[in-house]
């Protein structure tokens, strides 16, 4: 059963806390009720390979000022992995898929939409 679309608001309800030399998520209750559910998030493309056309990508609340800024905090990027490779373009997208809650401390991402659908 699809959601409706994620609000920005809704992803920032993340805590970071120190574990030793690591920082982890607390995700809110309302966010853990989101984690396996098909989704629909908003946002800006900003492709993780450099490329024009990509099936691997993050969605941004921000306007990307570059190809080569950081996108924002863990809770302003989601990582999406499409089903087909899609076109950069500098307008919004609608990405469609499940969202998985994720502590990938190497790449900075609490988010994660695999198979997903984009469009415009």
């Amino acid at each position: 059963e699809l959601q409706g679309v994620v609000s920005w608001k809704t992803l920032a309800q993340v805590e970071t806390v120190a574990q030793g030399s690591k920082v982890v998520p607390q995700f809110s209750k309302e966010l853990l009720a989101l984690d396996k559910q098909s989704v629909r998030v908003q946002g800006f493309i900003l492709p993780m390979d450099g490329s024009d056309r990509t099936k691997h990508f993050l969605v941004s609340r921000n306007t990307p000022v570059c190809m080569f800024c950081p996108p924002g905090q863990p809770n302003e990027v989601v990582e999406v992995r499409s089903t087909r490779a899609i076109e950069w373009t500098d307008k919004i997208a609608t990405v469609t898929g499940k969202l998985s809650l994720i502590n990938d401390g190497e790449k900075a991402l609490f988010f994660k939409i695999e198979n997903a659908q984009v469009g415009q």
